[in-house]
């Protein structure tokens, strides 16, 4: 959990500090919109805390609702300019909407306010404020891992007893190097020497495990995560995730639900519900959740996204195809994933197909659209912002072919032969 910084008179006065931890904790185990409401009650009864509006921005960043999150940063900043956070939490979010150089502009700002001798912050506090701009710099679809590696070093040796500054740095130095998980978990190791008691770095290291397909050794780690704090819901729910990948479903789901326990009324433990139904292939389930979630009036990006993965899955292509663009048209351009790219070049293929079909039968009321062009593009642009898609150049080269484009079908092809994972196969296809 973040180590508060400072807290004003008039919040201590409300026994702010306390109901501060206690929210803060609510965000570390997933329940937001509970941490929300106590976020509100102590920003209400603390309006010019700087601090509270922080952690309020981290609780519904941390939830993807980067609006919500960055108007808390910008209030924050508004009733108390001298508290360094709120311009490092400004400054992720904007990088998350590829504003680069703003982003710059609050983080400088940031260590300016933290490094101001006026303001008299501890090394504590100013190592605090490098943290969290370290945690700006990966934000976003392009991290700057070396410039976050380096202010988070400043921050350790600023102030070496922050367990989260280590956290940050195993997340950074895995997300640099995914095939070296000997540092991170150094790092991981490091937090939870200094807070024995706090899951979270073992929830980080079985994650780690997660991605690196090491399932078995993920699933240990978060035993022990559980066996610390039973009630830590991120770990349930990774649990779930690396029980799915075992393809044992039976536990997937039994501590799915578990986590849905910990999280009762939890409109955003239902979104992840609805995840994790599409993860294990209950696609009309997970669309069921969806819709129950849109007729409560639950407005997410996240579900967007989601609906039109599962529409594709039952192919409904029309309906994925609309549900998908309106999910471009509103999400930023930092959040849009590799996955997206190619469940629009999938949709395309659907539209496609039909499309032929309706050729042949002589029904087609329009001009016919070049849609395995436009898959084999999408394809394309799937791998060019996620590399471990890499495998998607073979689709890519497939639908160029389709399409009669051979010279983009090759272009594909030697991309995919000129990659990490090159196989027999591929020169075959070339």
């Amino acid at each position: 959990m973040k180590t508060l910084l400072t807290i004003g008179l008039s919040c201590v006065a409300f026994g702010g500090f306390a109901q501060l931890q206690q929210a803060i904790k609510l965000t570390d185990k997933e329940q937001f919109e509970h941490a929300a409401k106590a976020f509100e009650a102590i920003v209400k009864a603390s309006p010019t805390n700087g601090e509270a509006w922080f952690y309020m921005g981290e609780n519904y960043y941390a939830n993807d609702r980067t609006d919500s999150a960055e108007a808390a940063y910008r209030k924050g900043i508004d009733v108390n300019s001298q508290f360094p956070l709120n311009y490092a939490g400004l400054g992720k979010v904007l990088r998350g909407q590829g504003k680069t150089a703003e982003a710059q502009q609050q983080f400088a700002r940031a260590t300016e306010v933290a490094t101001l001798k006026t303001n008299k912050y501890s090394k504590q506090q100013i190592a605090a404020t490098y943290r969290e701009e370290a945690e700006g710099l990966l934000a976003g679809s392009d991290p700057d891992y070396a410039a976050a590696l380096a202010l988070v070093e400043q921050a350790i040796e600023l102030y070496p007893k922050d367990p989260q500054a280590y956290i940050l740095k195993g997340d950074a130095l895995f997300g640099r190097n995914p095939r070296d998980g000997s540092a991170p978990l150094e790092n991981y190791k490091k937090a939870m020497e200094l807070e024995p008691q706090n899951a979270e770095p073992l929830a980080r290291k079985a994650f780690m495990y997660y991605r690196a397909n090491n399932f078995t050794a993920s699933i240990e780690e978060y035993n022990n995560a559980i066996a610390l704090d039973p009630g830590f819901a991120p770990a349930w729910r990774g649990r779930a995730e690396a029980w799915f990948k075992q393809r044992d479903f039976d536990k997937a789901t039994a501590d799915m639900r578990k986590y849905l326990e910990l999280n009762s009324g939890s409109t955003s433990a239902r979104v992840r519900n609805a995840q994790f139904l599409f993860l294990v292939g209950k696609y009309a389930e997970s669309l069921k959740e969806i819709q129950a979630l849109e007729q409560e009036g639950v407005q997410n990006i996240v579900l967007l996204r989601l609906k039109a993965f599962n529409l594709t899955e039952e192919g409904r292509f029309a309906e994925a195809d609309s549900t998908l663009q309106d999910y471009f048209r509103k999400q930023q351009v930092g959040k849009v994933i590799g996955a997206d790219y190619q469940y629009a070049a999938k949709i395309a293929q659907g539209l496609g197909k039909a499309q032929a079909q309706a050729i042949q039968a002589g029904t087609l009321a329009t001009a016919p659209v070049p849609y395995d062009s436009l898959a084999g593009e999408q394809y394309m642009k799937a791998v060019s912002l996620d590399h471990s898609l890499d495998y998607l150049y073979l689709e890519a080269a497939k639908a160029f072919t389709d399409a009669r484009v051979y010279t983009k079908a090759v272009d594909a092809m030697r991309m995919k032969v000129k990659g990490p994972r090159p196989e027999v196969n591929d020169w075959y296809y070339l």
